[in-house]
């Protein structure tokens, strides 16, 4: 359960947000990540199945002990095993206290083979 308080929403590059932290010194309780599977921004390109170790790794620098974070990406192919070893090797060597694992809802429906969403999300307690 996230309980409401202040709060500070920023629009920006995430990996040059998280940079930034970083060399601040800043800590937080709660960082979600919901990158898109690929874009391309200043010349600069990310995606998913290449960058999100490094994403993640940033973000669990930044968070405090007992700190969460969420994590989901729409890339396809993705599964929850994959999310798992992606968490994982960005934590590099900081052990999760407890990840639950998410995926699509009721409103996106598996038709045959094809799943309308591709959602693959986790909650991860630090």
């Amino acid at each position: 359960k996230i309980e409401p308080g202040d709060g500070e929403f920023i629009r920006a590059d995430a990996v040059k947000y998280l940079e930034r932290m970083g060399r601040k010194g800043s800590r937080f309780d709660l960082i979600i990540l919901d990158p898109p599977s690929f874009s391309r921004y200043e010349n600069k390109v990310f995606s998913v199945k290449k960058d999100l170790v490094r994403l993640i790794g940033q973000a669990v620098d930044l968070l405090d002990t007992g700190g969460r974070l969420f994590v989901s990406t729409n890339s396809r192919g993705m599964t929850h095993s994959d999310l798992s070893r992606v968490v994982t090797s960005g934590a590099e060597g900081r052990r999760h206290q407890r990840i639950e694992f998410l995926g699509p809802d009721i409103d996106f429906p598996e038709k045959g083979k094809n799943a309308e969403s591709h959602l693959v999300a986790a909650w991860v307690e630090f």
